[in-house]
């Protein structure tokens, strides 16, 4: 095992959290950060088990990974609903 520091760590841990505790009428892109905090917080979950090889955990993600997918091209106005 490499040794990592812990601060990608806690950053993993405080992502999913964010994307937990999410709710409803989240708007899904900011448009002063890009591509907003959901999606930002979905694409770093994946990268994290991806890098640190955690196959378990990423197969356990397709569900997390198609939802990525779906709401990646939406406009600045979109907002989370409970369909999604």
């Amino acid at each position: 095992m490499d040794p990592k520091g812990i601060s990608r760590y806690i950053y993993f841990g405080t992502a999913i959290r964010y994307v937990q505790d999410v709710s409803t009428a989240t708007v899904l892109i900011s448009e002063k950060k890009g591509n907003g905090d959901l999606i930002e917080n979905i694409k770093f979950i994946l990268d994290f088990l991806k890098e640190n090889n955690w196959k378990v955990s990423m197969n356990a993600s397709y569900s997390l990974k198609n939802f990525l997918i779906s709401i990646e091209n939406c406009n600045y106005t979109d907002r989370l609903n409970i369909y999604q």
